[in-house]
């Protein structure tokens, strides 16, 4: 247990002296040579920010299938994606936030992605939304008829 605390009193006094060669940092006041504040320093990135409004067209709106298509999509992304309707903005990879929206059709929401995937992530929930989540298809087939291959009429 002294052996520990030793070979770490040691790396943090070579990590201090290494340290004090550092040059200055433009806009920092003073170097840190704390060494907790520097283990918990992450590398800083610009993540990209891709922004879009989008028009629900679908007739029922972001009800539970195209909200699940929605999130399904999302979730296949890293960036963190967020939609806005109103007053309410939500975790787009959430099911019960884009339900809690009850954005209907007609509706404007505002789609953000932030990160390294952000432009493709808004690009496929853009398309799916302009493929009115899939749903023309059901729409268009005369009443009774299923994919399933099941009728809703009744025998004669």
């Amino acid at each position: 247990m002294v052996e520990s605390s030793t070979s770490s009193r040691e790396e943090k006094q070579r990590f201090s002296e290494r340290a004090a060669t550092w040059p200055e940092v433009p806009g920092r006041a003073e170097k840190s040579t704390h060494w907790a504040e520097v283990r918990g320093r992450e590398k800083e990135t610009i993540m990209p920010i891709v922004e879009r409004n989008l028009v629900i067209t679908n007739k029922v709106g972001l009800h539970a299938r195209p909200a699940r298509l929605l999130v399904q999509t999302a979730a296949l992304f890293q960036s963190q994606i967020l939609l806005q309707y109103g007053a309410q903005t939500v975790n787009a990879k959430s099911i019960v936030g884009v339900l809690r929206l009850g954005a209907r059709c007609g509706s404007t929401i505002h789609l953000r992605a932030e990160g390294e995937d952000a432009e493709e992530a808004v690009r496929s929930i853009e398309e799916l939304v302009q493929r009115n989540f899939d749903e023309e298809e059901e729409a268009d087939r005369p009443q009774g008829e299923s994919t399933t291959g099941i009728s809703s009429e009744t025998p004669a």
